[in-house]
This record gives C-alpha cells, sequence and structure tokens, in this order.
C-alpha cells in the first residue's frame, strides 16, 4: 500500500496492525495535511447488516468533539476496501507508557481526568465506546490523551450469531494475545453477552485505572476463559498501602459486578478524580495509615521546609505584582450546579446580596420560557410569571425589590416590572422587537430601566418621564450597532457590547457623567469580533467578565482595559455571566446546542430525514445547483468550519480548517464548482472562494467587514454585505475579483440575484419586508410585505422561499412566485419545530423539497461560581 493512493489521500507508511485491519499514515491531498487511515479487514465488513450498523455507529463517533478524542475526518470506500480517515496523533500508547510498579499518583490523575472527561462527552451523546484499554489511548508528547476507536467495537457484533459472539472486540490472531488483552478490560455485563450500557465503559474505566496506579491488571488469567470467569467472580487485588483511600474507593466503585451499584455517570467519576488531585496538590489527601512516611529519605523533611519557605516568597511576589490581572484565583473557587431542571434554564440575574437568584425556564412540559425565582442557598424555584409567550431576560432592581423582564408576543415586545418576592406585574413599555441579544438591565440608581432600540441605547423611566438616548459618540466601528450596556457607579464606567453582526462584535470601555452620558474616546476590550454571549462587571475596577467563543468552543473570558483577555479556568460553554460582587458569587448559564440538518418535502406528505449527525451545531445550507450535494456550516471540530456532503449525509468532507471565530455563510457557484464564504482570519471578516471539493483559499475582499456573499445566475458577479462606506450595505463586485460597488443606501444586511441578474433582492436585520435594487443602481422597492433576517429566507429559480414564525411554535414556508408576484404558504413545518435564530434553510432548484437546521437538543443549567476572588 506504501505510495498507492485511496481517494484524496496519498500513503506514506505503516503504523501498525491489528484484528480489524492495518492503520497507516497517509497525506490528505486536499488540505495538505498528515492523517492516519486505517483500512479495514475485509471479512469485519463483509456482512451488509454489520457494514450498515458500524457506518451509522461510525458516523455518530465522528461527530464527537473533544480534545481528547481523536477525530475522524472521513469514512469511506474504494476498490473494495472500507477505511476510516482519522487525525493524526503522534506519541505512545498509554499501555506503553505505565511502568511495571504502576504510575505516580499526579500523572496517572493528570491522564485519568483527560479520560474521565472524554468519555462523559461521548456517553451524553449516546455513543458507547466498547472497547477501553490502554492500547486504546494514545498520550502526546505534551502529555495530551487522545482517545482512538470510538463506534469500532459495534462492528464486530454479530447480532444472530449467538451471545458468545457479543463479547469479542476483536478478530484474534491467536487465542492468546489480541482477545485475552481486550477481554481483561470487559465488564462482567460484557463477558456474559448481555446488553451494555455507558456503564460498561466505566468498569472498563476502572480496570484502566487500576492498572495505570498498580502497573498490573485488575484481572488477568491464563486463559481467556478463565480471564472472564475472574471478571464475573473475583475481586482484584487491594493495592499498596501507599495508595489513597479515597482513589482506592473510586476504583473500586467503578469495578462492582452489578452495574447499578457502580458510578451511574463518568461527569461523576471525572468529578471524585478531580477532589482527588486537588486534595493531593494541597496536601490534604487521606492516606493509608504508615502510609507517609513509607520509604521517605532523611533529607525530605528539612527540603521540604526550605521549598515552603521559597514558594511562600513567590506567592508573597506574585500577590504583589499581580495589580494589573484580572481577579479570578482558580484554586479559591468552588463551582457547583445551581439548578438541573429539565429543559432550559437561561438568562440568570443574582439579586445584590447574592442571596436570590432570578431566571428563564423553559419546561418542556409547558414549552415556553417563564420568570422563576430560587433562594441560592437551597429550596425549590418559585415561578413569577404563568403567561402562555414567552418571559426572558429577568433583571434585579439594584436594590433587590424589583424584578423586570420581557414578554415576547408575535411582532413585538413587553417590558413589565413586579415585585422580586411576591405581588402583580406592571407593563411599563410595549412596541415592536428590536432583533439583538435580549437585554434588559437597571441604571445604577434604579430610576431608569436600559433597553434597546434600532441602533441606539435607551434609558426608560419607570414611572413618569421622557425617554433618554445615551448617545454613543467616538464609537469606530462602520456598520456596527449596540447590543448592550452596563454602568459601573463606582469606577464611573460603561462596558458596552456593539454587533457588527447578529452574533458577533466586541466590548468598549467608557467613562461617563451626569445622567449617563458617555465622554470621551471608547477604549476597546476586545478586538476580534468573535460571539459574545453576555458580560458582567468582575470585582475589580475596570474589570469585565465576559462570555466568547474567542477559544473556539464558548467559554468565560476575563478582560481590562489596556490588557488581553484571560480565559477562566471554569465556565467552558458558559453563557450570560451574572456577578454579585458583595457575595463574591457568580452565576452562569452552561449550555450546550446539538441543532442538525433535516430533508422536509414540499410537495408529499411524508417524514422528515435527518441528514447531518453531529452532537454540535450545524447550520446555514446550501444545495448545489444540480441538486445532489448540501454545503453547511458545522461546529463539530469546535469552530465554526465550512462543510460538504452528499444530500442524505454521506461522505462528509471539511471544506475549510481555519479555526476561526465564525467560517459561515456559505453559497455554491453556479456551476457547482465553487463555495464562497466569508470569514473571520485577524481582525476583520472578509470573502473566500474554495473548491466544493476542497483545495486552496482565495480571498477576495480586504478591507472593513464584508459576508453574505452569493453568486449571480451567470457566475460572474457576487453581491455581499459590507459597511467599508461607514454602513452596512449592499455591493457588488467581480466573482474573480475587481473594482467593487456600492448597491444601496439605506442600511440592508443581505442580497440575492434575482434569476434574470437583473435585480438584487435583500432585506434589513431590524425591520420586515423584502426590497430590490437594480444591479446597475437606482431606486430602492419595497416587494413583499414580510420578510425577517433572522428567521431565514432563500432565493430559488422559481421565486423567493421566507420563513414565517407569526404563528410560532408552528412554522410556514411562505413562497413569493415570481410567474405570478403573490405570496402564499406552501408548507408547515411539523409542530414545535426549533428552528436556529438564524440563515436556517435552503431549497431544492424544484422547489419539491428544502433542507433546514433544526435545534434538536438544548441543554442548558445555571451553574454557581463561590469564593470568587
Amino acid at each position: 500500500m506504501i505510495g498507492q493512493t485511496l481517494g484524496h489521500y496519498r500513503i506514506e507508511g505503516k503504523l501498525g496492525e491489528g484484528g480489524m485491519g492495518v492503520v497507516y499514515k497517509a497525506r490528505d491531498t486536499h488540505l495538505d495535511r498528515i492523517v492516519a487511515i486505517k483500512v479495514l479487514a475485509a471479512d469485519t465488513t463483509a456482512d451488509s447488516g454489520r457494514r450498515q450498523r458500524f457506518m451509522q455507529e461510525a458516523k455518530s463517533a465522528s461527530a464527537l468533539n473533544h480534545p481528547n478524542i481523536i477525530t475522524v475526518h472521513d469514512i469511506a470506500g474504494e476498490a473494495g476496501m472500507d477505511f476510516i480517515v482519522m487525525e493524526y496523533v503522534p506519541g505512545k500508547t498509554l499501555g506503553e507508557l505505565i511502568p511495571r510498579k504502576g504510575m505516580p499518583l499526579g500523572a496517572a490523575l493528570k491522564f485519568a481526568i483527560q479520560i474521565a472527561d472524554a468519555l462523559a462527552v461521548a456517553h451524553q451523546a449516546g455513543i458507547v465506546h466498547r472497547d477501553l484499554k490502554p492500547g486504546n489511548v494514545m498520550v502526546t508528547e505534551e502529555g495530551q490523551v487522545k482517545i482512538l476507536d470510538f463506534g469500532l467495537a459495534k462492528l464486530t457484533e454479530n447480532i444472530g450469531a449467538g451471545e458468545d459472539m457479543a463479547t469479542r472486540t476483536m478478530k484474534p490472531a491467536t487465542e492468546e494475545g489480541m482477545i485475552l488483552g481486550t477481554s481483561a478490560y470487559m465488564s462482567p455485563e460484557q463477558a456474559e453477552g448481555k446488553k451494555v450500557d455507558t456503564r460498561s465503559d466505566i468498569f472498563s474505566f476502572g480496570a484502566m485505572l487500576y492498572e495505570m496506579i498498580s502497573g498490573q491488571r485488575a484481572f488477568q488469567a491464563d486463559t481467556r476463559v478463565s480471564t472472564l470467569a475472574a471478571i464475573l467472580n473475583a475481586e482484584p487485588k487491594p493495592f499498596d498501602a501507599d495508595v489513597p483511600n479515597d482513589m482506592q474507593k473510586i476504583v473500586n466503585r467503578c469495578l462492582r459486578k452489578d452495574p447499578a451499584r457502580r458510578f451511574q455517570h463518568m461527569a461523576d467519576v471525572k468529578v471524585a478524580l478531580e477532589e482527588i488531585r486537588e486534595e493531593s496538590e494541597s496536601g490534604g489527601l487521606q492516606r493509608p495509615r504508615g502510609a507517609e512516611t513509607k520509604g521517605r529519605p532523611r533529607w525530605v523533611l528539612p527540603a521540604v521546609v526550605v521549598l515552603v519557605i521559597v514558594v511562600s516568597a513567590a506567592i508573597g511576589s506574585w500577590l504583589f505584582l499581580r495589580e494589573r490581572k484580572p481577579s479570578v484565583t482558580a484554586a479559591a473557587l468552588k463551582v457547583t450546579p445551581l439548578t438541573s431542571l429539565p429543559g432550559e434554564e437561561d438568562f440568570p440575574s443574582l439579586s445584590q446580596d447574592g442571596n436570590v437568584i432570578a431566571f428563564a425556564w423553559k419546561n418542556p412540559e409547558a414549552g415556553n420560557f417563564d420568570i422563576y425565582i430560587q433562594q441560592v442557598g437551597g429550596g425549590p424555584p418559585v415561578r413569577r410569571t404563568a403567561d402562555p409567550d414567552d418571559e426572558i431576560a429577568p433583571s434585579f432592581s439594584p436594590d433587590g425589590r424589583q424584578i423586570a423582564f420581557l414578554r415576547l408576543k408575535s411582532g413585538f415586545e413587553e417590558i413589565f416590572v413586579m415585585p422580586a418576592l411576591g405581588g402583580s406585574e406592571r407593563k411599563v413599555y410595549s412596541g415592536p422587537i428590536y432583533v439583538s441579544r435580549p437585554f434588559l438591565s437597571w441604571t445604577p440608581d434604579g430610576k431608569y430601566l436600559i433597553t434597546l432600540r434600532p441602533g441606539k441605547i435607551v434609558l426608560m423611566p419607570l414611572e413618569s418621564g421622557e425617554e433618554k438616548t445615551v448617545q454613543t459618540r467616538g464609537l469606530a466601528i462602520p456598520g456596527g450597532f449596540p447590543s448592550g450596556v452596563s454602568f459601573d457607579p463606582v469606577a464611573k464606567q460603561a462596558v458596552l457590547h456593539y454587533s457588527t453582526g447578529y452574533e458577533n462584535g466586541d466590548l468598549f470601555l467608557y467613562d461617563y457623567a451626569g445622567e449617563y452620558e458617555l465622554r470621551g474616546e471608547p477604549r476597546r476590550l476586545t478586538n476580534d469580533s468573535r460571539l459574545i454571549l453576555g458580560f458582567a462587571w468582575g470585582l475589580e475596577k475596570g474589570s469585565v467578565i465576559f462570555s466568547s467563543n474567542r477559544g473556539g468552543n464558548r467559554g468565560l473570558w476575563s478582560v481590562r482595559a489596556g490588557s488581553p483577555p484571560e480565559k477562566l479556568p471554569f465556565g467552558d460553554d458558559g453563557v450570560q455571566p451574572a456577578i454579585a460582587p458583595a457575595a463574591h458569587r457568580f452565576v452562569y448559564a452552561q449550555q450546550t446546542v446539538d441543532s442538525n440538518l433535516w430533508r422536509v418535502s414540499l410537495k408529499r406528505s411524508e417524514p422528515a430525514s435527518q441528514i447531518s449527525i453531529s452532537t454540535r451545531e450545524e447550520a446555514m445550507p446550501d444545495i448545489s445547483p444540480d441538486g445532489s450535494r448540501v454545503v453547511f456550516c458545522s461546529m463539530r471540530t469546535g469552530n465554526w468550519e465550512i462543510w460538504a456532503s452528499g444530500l442524505d449525509g454521506s461522505r462528509p468532507m471539511q471544506l475549510t480548517n481555519l479555526a476561526g471565530p465564525r467560517t459561515v455563510h456559505p453559497h455554491f457557484s453556479p456551476d457547482g464548482q465553487k463555495v464562497v464564504f466569508d470569514a473571520v482570519i485577524g481582525e476583520h471578516r472578509d470573502l473566500y472562494v474554495v473548491g466544493a471539493d476542497g483545495g486552496p483559499l482565495r480571498r477576495l475582499t480586504s478591507e472593513g467587514e464584508n459576508f453574505r456573499a452569493s453568486y449571480s445566475p451567470d457566475g460572474r458577479w457576487l453581491c455581499f454585505t459590507s459597511n467599508r462606506s461607514g454602513r452596512t450595505e449592499i455591493w457588488k463586485m467581480p466573482a474573480e475579483g475587481g473594482e467593487l460597488v456600492q448597491l444601496t443606501h439605506s442600511g440592508p444586511r443581505e442580497g440575492f440575484f434575482s434569476p434574470d441578474g437583473k435585480l438584487i433582492y435583500f432585506l434589513y436585520l431590524s425591520q420586515e419586508g423584502i426590497w430590490s435594487v437594480p444591479v446597475d443602481g437606482g431606486p430602492e422597492t419595497k416587494v413583499i410585505e414580510k420578510g425577517w433576517l433572522v428567521t431565514g429566507w432563500t432565493m430559488t429559480p422559481l421565486g423567493i422561499y421566507l420563513l414565517d414564525d407569526t404563528a410560532a411554535p408552528r412554522f410556514s414556508i411562505l413562497f413569493y412566485d415570481f410567474a405570478g408576484l403573490r405570496l402564499r404558504q406552501v408548507a408547515t413545518l411539523p409542530n414545535k419545530w426549533k428552528v436556529p435564530p438564524v440563515e436556517t434553510f435552503a431549497v431544492s432548484p424544484d422547489g419539491t423539497w428544502l433542507i433546514i437546521a433544526q435545534q434538536d437538543q438544548i441543554n442548558s443549567d445555571l451553574m454557581l461560581v463561590e469564593n470568587l476572588r
């Protein structure tokens, strides 16, 4: 095989061989990267039923996105060979690293916590490994763990061949060797051929952990049969006396024969191991009596004394010099779940004393958000609203006596204020929805509510008087608009979130005086136009804690003027931070979203079919002109990237690997050979082109913020959105690059060429309706009364399709027919279809079906951080 090619992969060398096949080192000639290819043995996929089950399982495993799980790039077949393309990981297996007498406790914990974290993510996605063992865990030179072969054990199951076959995980080369090695890590239920679940992996993990600590297998005998008998009936030998009691308890609980008596969730195992590590590092770990002096040289105590003196001096110096650092001390933090209700808990707001939290909960049974309050110290949540519409964004008044919140109705919003602990609500505003992040807060004196209107920040009095507009002079973001503001009464400063798109923007710091009049030049706190999902003042003067995807996935960061943002040691997938400085308490929502692409018929009554399988977000599809492929955006690698696949999700291919904050808005060229998209590389968003089958990227723009591009019908032109003129407008340019021409002058956000190429249809972010303008310039004309950027629309040769959410939760597909020049309903999505907020669907060229994104799962719980310093 060396020197041969499989697809676009050139084989460069052999890495290893096992019962399931041979692993090669290869080069991906499209993306110019080194990969590992596992060519499966012919007899493992000879049975069509087993092969189909394997392909489905492998697709699910390929969607796992975790730094400690090897990434599956492709699953394909060629010349009668099935193969899997994976991330290439240089390093050694965990089995090669385990010494004869076991690892030091710190090293074992370092690897075990990574493995536990990865398994917890896989189990949450419904995937069981089934073949955990040291040989299936790679460790890089930097000490990073990578778990191999997720989903592959399913391949060797031969349904209908008898229970004994269910225990096989690899085809043996000999009776001893491969099978014996794998058998040593089986769970009892796996050894008996029973159905397994995630608790089987917990047992196998316990067997690995035992071996990491002791250097010996937990269950080992001379033959495969006797090894399985030991798993079913015997207990492993006790650890040596120097192994901490708590560690022994964790391993024993993982290795219990009855699955009901083991740890039930791998996340719990991870937490227990992390506690062991913290106690070990702090010196408070309980060891068996006598173990603390075992083998200790006489020089250890004096050396420890000297070490303590040196470390104390270093800590003192660090405390003296840390004045300019964000005020987060990882060792002092305690992070615990505050809520664990079914459904979504979002928009937390803490009272000033930190004792009460208000939040919005979407109970699955109710189907809508209501406002609840709960004592932070314990007790059940108390429901405070009961309207069938969504109530969100609760906000405590500075004195803690009132809560303001938003009620969202079809096309407009209402703002209410109610007593925090009981009493009737009072409406203080009703008007059109401003399409931005839901935002509501108070001025520090409690006289005004702070809310948003198109392009401005408004102070709204609670009793009488006129609204005040907060001026934002001096802001140098062409086309930006305010998405949030918070005032600090002590520092007389305001932090503003300015958006350059529906989701992306930056934070700025202003000084203010008098009635909240901003003054002076703004100071940038961030400068990368990333997704920002909430922010709050930190404990130190001028510091801000915010949620961003600047590190890839969503997480929490701390920043202050003049210093770069720093990642907090907690808060992965954290959004919407809320802080009570006086109580040193901090609450955030830990949110995970799984959206997938589905195919829905527009002509016949038939069930929708899922075409993408991932545990992360997939959105923004576009269908090729011949109707055979789909290009879309996916978060499956940890960042938004462009992917392509067949209409059934087959042969997924990653077209970009930019690892930026947002690589989005893909659109096919009319000949189906190229894909145009926009991405943030560096400080600006620009347009790029890539081949529909991958290859090098070509940059098309280099000034301002440029996004949402699409081709003219003849492929000669692109229309796109840009703020290069000082305001967001629609522009056009030659598809191969060249002079840019501005077409609009009223601030629209997205456009498409008409099928004849003579008009550009466009719409706005903050007003309803679809408009048109001639491609050579001219008057802007309103064509359709309906149309809303955040609910989605698309252009086809037959007309315009748009998503109507006025009857939500049941969404309708409307069609504007170019032939009849009328708008009509052509389909209704299944009841309570959960549509992501932006860019959600594409229609086939013949208008018979569409591909649309659905939020299949949203999990959100509130987390409490105490001892924040």
